[in-house]
């Protein structure tokens, strides 16, 4: 007992005598920046060790104050907070997102991409609204006139409006092909000037002409002229 009394005596004398600071594991000086100096080739330094729940409820921890998580994510924390607000860090944690930096300089305008494929037709839209109506069309050309004589009797009629005059005892033919709406005017001074309608015939009131018709047939006696209209099927008398 007595002589681990002048042990402690000795090693507090010898702790004492070096202001800068003290060297623990080595019969030298400690580094001039160290208060304590540990030195081994074999062992180190063993902070406490305490379970997360524990190291919250260190009371007042001073700022830097060291311990080792044992739980949870284990390492080393340090208090890098105050003593009043502690902010316990792991070591070697990685530390917070920094600001972020100006933005920089716009680029140079790529190149133009190539033209992509054509998409599929769409549905057709709804019908739009009716226009307005246009203007009235110029005035059509009216009847042309033929005069029937000797030297053209028989002829065939053209498709136009006509007003054919007969002088004397001759014959025409009807157009072959007629125009719906075709208007055919005829004039005579003998009853006995003939029409040959071909296979559409001519009707009157609904009665049937031969198809080679007298003036007389059509008119009368004393018919010396009359209309015919083509209807897409007869000729007709109006």
């Amino acid at each position: 007992m007595v002589r681990l009394f002048l042990v402690l005596v000795l090693l507090g004398t010898s702790l004492s005598g070096f202001s800068q600071g003290v060297t623990i594991g080595a019969a030298a000086l400690p580094d001039n920046s160290a208060v304590l100096d540990l030195r081994s080739a074999s062992k180190g330094l063993l902070v406490p060790r305490l379970l997360a729940s524990q190291i919250s409820t260190i009371g007042s921890p001073a700022p830097g104050l060291l311990v080792y998580q044992t739980d949870g994510t284990p390492g080393f924390f340090y208090n890098g907070g105050t003593a009043a607000a502690p902010a316990w860090t792991r070591l070697g944690a990685t530390g917070p997102t920094g600001a972020t930096g100006a933005t920089g300089a716009t680029g140079p305008q790529g190149p133009t991409g190539a033209t992509g494929a054509t998409g599929p037709q769409g549905p057709t839209g709804a019908t739009g609204a009716t226009g307005a109506t246009g203007p009235v069309g110029p005035q059509g050309p009216g009847f042309s006139s033929i005069t029937i004589t000797s030297s053209n009797s028989g002829i065939t009629l053209s498709t136009a409006n006509q007003a054919v005059y007969f002088t004397g005892i001759y014959t025409v033919n009807l157009p072959t092909n007629p125009a719906i709406g075709q208007v055919l005017l005829f004039f005579t001074d003998d009853i006995k000037a003939m029409i040959n309608a071909g296979t559409r015939g001519i009707r009157q009131n609904k009665t049937a002409y031969p198809n080679v018709s007298t003036f007389q047939d059509c008119g009368g006696t004393t018919a010396q002229g009359f209309t015919l209209v083509y209807n897409g099927t007869f000729w007709l008398i109006i």
